[in-house]
């Protein structure tokens, strides 16, 4: 199953509802997952990820597009300020340094780069380019590591939502985090 959406008093946040996670103690075979089948590697738990370093390639990229997914997907609420920072990254990540003749307006899948609220900010891609340049030289495991970091100082990384049924008619989104604070996204103010 996938990620989905749901409305929380208008607002989209996403749950581990649907998630089914695979039993990591039986083979696939013995799970029924037939092998056309395409798999979605995620962490189950960032209990661990403090000793995610370049040293461990393979588990740094892992983190990263888990982080990538959560941020571009609206998971991780971001600013725009946040998104425009770890949006240069991942340009320096994918195509590396800044090159005026190829990186121009137009060049940049939004939805690949930012959350939905600020894919038609005014000027977004002109701001991106702006951080992207002061990349320069950084590489592709670096700027996958400053990714992690600057998305381990967001509020909800780390943190695991899902639905709580409180009546019939209505529903509310929590979550929690590894050490058992509970969060819970803060209510619109009246007027809004």
């Amino acid at each position: 199953k996938q990620w989905y959406q749901r409305r929380v008093r208008g607002r989209k946040l996403h749950t581990d509802d649907d998630i089914l996670w695979l039993n990591h103690d039986k083979s696939l075979r013995e799970q029924g997952i037939a092998e056309d089948k395409m798999l979605l590697l995620r962490k189950k738990l960032f209990f661990s990820d403090v000793n995610v370093d370049r040293n461990d390639p393979v588990q740094l990229n892992l983190m990263y597009i888990q982080d990538n997914t959560c941020v571009v997907n609206g998971t991780h609420k971001v600013s725009l300020e946040d998104a425009i920072e770890l949006a240069a990254i991942r340009v320096q990540i994918q195509f590396g340094n800044h090159d005026e003749s190829k990186h121009k307006k137009g060049f940049l899948d939004m939805k690949e780069m930012l959350p939905p609220e600020y894919r038609k900010v005014p000027g977004i891609e002109k701001k991106i380019y702006a951080e992207h340049r002061k990349l320069m030289g950084m590489t592709e495991l670096n700027g996958k590591l400053r990714y992690i970091k600057h998305c381990r100082e967001l509020k909800t990384y780390g943190v695991t939502f899902f639905l709580v049924k409180e009546r019939m008619d209505s529903s509310e989104c929590a979550g929690t985090r590894e050490t058992s604070e509970a969060w819970q996204p803060p209510h619109p103010s009246p007027s809004a």
